[in-house]
């Protein structure tokens, strides 16, 4: 080691003599730069440490200070946190990450604070998803307490180290000149939009666990998690409709608290109550049993964080996606309206397929996108991968599964090759009905028949004639389904001959009065326009709701006519979500409008949203059902906000123009 000679004592002399503060200081410094060429990473979050420990340190005193001045309890909480985050900002600029003062202190300043929230919501996930998700935790919440603090802790410092305090490194020339340094900047641009949505949906995570004023579990997702603790009992994938659910839920209980794996051959239910489950693909189910199987926890709160995690990834597929096409300011406007979207960041956490498809959805669509070069190789890869990414999509929820038609006709309009766009289709779509094959083969075994979604389109087509008011007297609830297929001798509305007998129905009915069906398609367009979503607010003013109304007689448009004031108490969430999504639906037409050069490209974003509202007005229509492609039209609403994208220059896409004269994006 050497060292400077100011700091070197050849004799008794400079022992005697006290070293200035001064040469203390410099000395100090020289310590912690050895240190950090020396440990690197580590040194850096040690002083990290030490400066959160001071910090800790102001916290108190700060907030003991506040408080003997008179200042409420609140505000000298939340004065003190600010004061305690600003010492902390001050000290790591000036020592922990010293190289970082050039940059400017105000946005670093801004972004410790983003970096320290989301450091906050960490620990607190983990603290309290650990005391409720396990037994031990449950009894030892200190123990929870520090693991959250711990990953807190690294988290921030994480985000300090890559983010924060990042040096500023200058391109070079080479990279100046075919513009890998806007591409570098879109990319941490991207991964912050994926942070913000990841923050959002660990706040709306921490919301459902607090019980204030946040719709409960329906019955369907009750039912996903007793399927799952039977599979994982071995049970199989079961269902019942007989109403007598306890030998499922006596399952699933012993599994929560005593980690009972019960042995496949062991009677463990009513096998005559309890027949094999043909409603819905099994993926959420599975997932649940893997829970159980792989950490055994309760998988509430996993299922939760899996699926804040897979919605998180496809506000960076959509910033990405749309960053190929448009400006780098409508790619993060896109990706901040879908991270801040209520309905969206609500249902990624509400344990329900419908917050996690939306990321094979979009994956579909990028993998569709990204197939369209010259290398006939990469090209079949990357549709091969399209139909991948659909198939286990289509095991949580399968009502996207045809929509590779949809993409294949607007990659038609987009680049003029017929034959191209049909060979896309049939192979994205021989591949998803590949992945889901197993499932059509077990079905096939238990019924004969080849079912590769569901044995309930019967059922829903029959529930769409009677959403409102019709000629044929048709009630739209499911009870009524159930009171049918009972009356028809059916163990339950969704068995496979209950299907074929409700499909029979529905035929009968257009073929009597194929006016009433337009009718009804008519009646549904409104609502597939503004499609007013839920958020999870459990609204206190809700007195009576629409399927009330309906045993009564009444549809939607008679309950809101007699009565509109109520509505607008009863259900304003739903209807300011409605306004956004009508925003957006305008806005992607005025896209269409200004844009018409670039019609095809355009209509291909639109064309998963486009599909699924199509699919569910011509059956029957909800607006939860058309959630998972909503990033289509929030890509419009963006183009507006944006001003277009008249800064294509600054786009993170290098276009080439194909024989049609379209531009095509690739990135390098």
């Amino acid at each position: 080691m050497v060292l400077k000679k100011s700091h070197c004592f050849a004799n008794e002399q400079h022992f005697e003599r006290k070293m200035p503060l001064s040469d203390q200081i410099n000395y100090l410094k020289h310590l912690k730069q050895l240190a950090d060429f020396k440990f690197g990473t580590f040194s850096r979050f040690c002083q990290f440490c030490f400066v959160g420990g001071t910090g800790m340190v102001v916290d108190l005193l700060m907030y003991a200070l506040f408080l003997s001045g008179g200042i409420p309890l609140i505000l000298a909480r939340g004065a003190a946190i600010w004061v305690a985050m600003t010492w902390n900002f001050w000290l790591n600029r000036r020592v922990t990450f010293s190289y970082s003062r050039e940059l400017p202190a105000f946005k670093q300043y801004f972004k410790f604070l983003c970096s320290c929230s989301l450091g906050a919501v960490f620990s607190w996930s983990v603290a309290v998803g650990l005391t409720l998700g396990t037994h031990f935790f449950y009894k030892h919440v200190f123990f929870a307490a520090i693991i959250g603090i711990v990953i807190g802790t690294v988290c921030n410092f994480l985000l300090s180290l890559s983010w924060v305090f990042r040096p500023k490194v200058a391109p070079s020339p080479a990279a100046a000149k075919d513009g890998r340094q806007t591409n570098s900047l879109t990319q941490r641009s991207i991964v912050i939009v994926g942070i913000i949505a990841l923050l959002t949906r660990l706040i709306f995570m921490g919301w459902t666990w607090t019980d204030f004023y946040v719709i409960q579990d329906d019955s369907l997702i009750r039912i996903y998690f007793l399927q799952g603790a039977g599979i994982y009992a071995g049970c199989g994938y079961v269902r019942s409709y007989t109403g007598d659910w306890n030998n499922l839920k006596d399952v699933q209980n012993k599994i929560n608290t005593q980690g009972l794996k019960a042995l496949p051959e062991k009677e463990l239910i009513d096998t005559e109550n309890f027949h094999p489950e043909t409603v819905h693909p099994p993926g959420m189910a599975l997932l649940i049993a893997g829970i159980y199987a792989l950490t055994g926890l309760k998988p509430e709160v996993p299922v939760q964080l899996i699926g804040a995690l897979l919605d998180s990834l496809a506000v960076c597929l959509l910033a990405y996606m749309a960053g190929k096409f448009f400006s780098a300011k409508v790619a993060i406007l896109a990706g901040i309206l879908y991270a801040l979207y209520p309905p969206l960041a609500y249902a990624s956490i509400s344990k329900s397929p419908d917050g996690m498809l939306s990321v094979f959805v979009i994956g579909c669509l990028v993998c569709t996108l990204e197939g369209n070069q010259d290398d006939i190789r990469k090209k079949i890869a990357w549709w091969i991968a399209a139909g991948l990414v659909l198939g286990l999509g289509s095991y949580l929820r399968p009502d996207y599964l045809l929509v590779p038609f949809a993409i294949g006709v607007g990659l038609f309009l987009y680049t003029r090759r017929f034959l191209l766009s049909i060979a896309s289709i049939l192979l994205i779509q021989s591949v998803a009905l590949i992945v889901l094959f197993p499932w059509a083969y077990r079905n096939h075994q238990l019924c004969g028949r080849w079912v590769f979604t569901t044995t309930t389109t019967g059922w829903a087509l029959v529930n769409g004639l009677g959403q409102y008011n019709n000629p044929w007297g048709i009630q739209g609830l499911d009870k009524y389904r159930d009171i049918e297929a009972k009356e028809q001798g059916f163990p339950s509305p969704s068995s496979p001959e209950a299907d074929r007998y409700f499909q029979k129905v529905f035929w009968d009915a257009v073929k009597s009065k194929p006016w009433g069906y337009v009718e009804s398609i008519a009646k549904r367009l409104p609502m597939a326009i503004i499609a007013p979503q839920s958020f999870g607010f459990d609204n206190p003013l809700i007195t009576s709701r629409f399927a009330e109304s309906m045993e009564k007689g009444k549809d939607r448009f008679d309950v809101i006519l007699s009565n509109p004031l109520y509505i607008v108490k009863a259900y304003w969430d739903w209807l300011l979500m409605g306004c956004i999504s009508f925003a957006s639906f305008l806005c992607s037409l005025f896209m269409l409008a200004c844009e018409r050069r670039r019609f095809g490209l355009i209509f291909l974003l639109l064309s998963p949203h486009l599909y699924s509202i199509v699919i569910h007005v011509l059956v029957v229509y909800e607006p939860r059902y058309v959630l998972p492609s909503m990033f289509s039209f929030l890509i419009g609403l963006a183009y507006v906000l944006s001003r277009g994208w008249k800064e294509c220059d600054t786009s993170i896409a290098s276009s080439r123009q194909p024989a049609n004269g379209n531009p095509v994006a690739t990135v390098t």
